[in-house]
């Protein structure tokens, strides 16, 4: 039997405190992953005559073969077992191939994938570890560690591996994008992660001049030269999105605007918007703030991506223009315990992340709910995603669904000390629990308590209008 290193041997315990019954085989990109892609081939499996080795198998005559044809009939077994073959016999096969090729670490990367497609988790983190003590700067094994520790709610091991990626040189794109991660779980396909190598950018926050120019300029309709003291509360939305969404924010933050400026950014302007935001503001004292930018210009600018985005792209510049601390939310959430906002921002000196304890760990930091203080903690982790945003959007054009998450995520890996965490069920909540300070929407679950909060909120507005005939709508 295949003897393991002391270095394996000594993971022992490691392995078994993961619970890898966590991974949910039933996860939609997971299932898709598990069934696309190619992999990279070991040299000794590329040089056989294949056709040699299927007359072999016509005549039953396997005995004649040569040591290394028999080892790719091995493999060819391992990697046609899609519906699952027993475990003992993909072990033994893993075994008989890893003692003939011991210091061949593409063989223990397909030995892994393969262990993975099979669901055998704990065995597959074990070839991957023979594969970095073989080879400790390899990043792939560590991006598939990370990764397999990540789905298995085990996020220590799963940060300590990303980070040891990421240290030496590994791409985001390995670690964190949902499909395009679970595509490198499955198969691996190191070439389509080249445009998503960010690390230095993010690194010491620097970014091409050309990339920088082409940050849409923010215009201000309404900047107030007195602020609140407390921190401004921002979201960004474009028109529709105001409108199906916005106002309904804005009604549930009438508790607390006596304390509170907002700052509303607007990707695109209609003026019927800023017509009602004023006639509001009016109504209410409201300390606003509103900008907005053109996005007309080109299809990266009107993007959903971008759209989501945008905020954390010009984040540093309203931190520094107006030197009040920032909380950032989504444009579909609702202000659910003012008296818990209050507290929560009280003499606040770190940046807080909205955190998921539960979810994988791209999922792990997200962008319901963001504060950053006035101060150079803030400033340098904003700029750090700004520029990584910047370069993803204006030079490379490669640019997906979730990305700004892995550019709160990626800043987060390099200056963890400094930021707090906050539980999402007590910051910005998809259950919409009680304890939250917000709620917001997620497609996924059920939103009758929302929507049902939202129909009070205009509801109230509309009866106040009602109520004072001098008020316009």
């Amino acid at each position: 039997m295949f003897q393991e290193t002391s270095l394996i041997q000594g993971l022992g315990a490691v392995l078994k405190k993961i619970d890898y019954s966590q991974i949910a085989n039933s996860n939609i990109y997971y299932q898709k992953a598990l069934n696309s892609g190619e992999m990279v081939l070991p040299k000794f499996f590329r040089d056989v005559d294949r056709k040699k080795i299927s007359k072999a198998i016509k005549r039953k005559s396997l005995a004649r073969l040569k040591p290394g044809e028999k080892h790719a009939l091995l493999l060819n077994e391992m990697l046609l077992s899609k519906d699952g073959i027993a475990r003992d016999m993909l072990l033994a096969n893993a075994a008989r191939l890893t003692r003939a090729y011991i210091k061949d670490t593409e063989l223990q990367l397909i030995i892994a994938k393969t262990l993975i497609r099979n669901h055998m988790y704990e065995d597959a983190m074990r070839a991957l570890y023979r594969c970095v003590h073989q080879e400790p700067k390899k990043t792939e094994p560590w991006c598939l560690m990370s990764l397999i520790a990540s789905l298995a709610n085990d996020h220590g091991t799963a940060i300590h591996h990303a980070r040891t990626a990421l240290q030496l040189g590994a791409h985001f794109y390995h670690i964190l994008p949902r499909v395009f991660v679970f595509a490198q779980l499955a198969m691996g396909v190191p070439s389509v992660a080249g445009p998503y190598d960010t690390r230095g950018l993010v690194d010491d926050f620097k970014t091409s001049p050309d990339a920088l120019q082409k940050i849409p300029k923010v215009y201000y309709i309404e900047a107030p030269q007195k602020l609140k003291k407390q921190p401004i509360i921002f979201f960004a939305c474009d028109p529709a999105y105001f409108e199906k969404f916005g106002k309904n924010l804005l009604l549930s933050l009438r508790e607390i605007t006596s304390s509170f400026t907002v700052h509303i950014h607007f990707i695109g302007l209609d003026q019927e918007n800023v017509k009602w935001l004023q006639t509001f503001k009016d109504e209410f004292d409201l300390s606003l703030v509103i900008s907005y930018e053109d996005c007309s210009d080109t299809e990266v600018l009107s993007s959903n991506c971008y759209l989501a985005s945008c905020r954390f792209l010009h984040a540093a510049v309203f931190l520094k223009r107006f030197n009040r601390p920032y909380l950032m939310l989504d444009a579909d959430s609702l202000l659910n315990r003012g008296d818990l906002l209050k507290d929560f921002t009280a003499n606040r000196k770190r940046p807080v992340l909205h955190y998921s304890e539960h979810a994988a760990i791209w999922d792990t930091i997200s962008a319901p709910f963001t504060f950053f203080p006035a101060n150079k903690i803030a400033f340098d982790f904003l700029e750090r995603c700004s520029n990584y945003l910047a370069h993803m959007f204006f030079t490379e054009e490669k640019y997906f669904w979730y990305i700004d998450q892995l550019a709160l995520f990626g800043a987060f890996l390099l200056d963890s000390e400094q930021i707090e965490l906050c539980p999402a069920q007590h910051a910005s909540d998809i259950h919409c629990g009680d304890e939250a300070m917000f709620w917001t929407l997620s497609n996924d679950k059920d939103v009758s308590k929302f929507n049902t909060r939202v129909k009070k909120l205009q509801q109230d507005y509309a009866d106040l209008i009602l109520s004072q005939p001098d008020m316009v709508a």
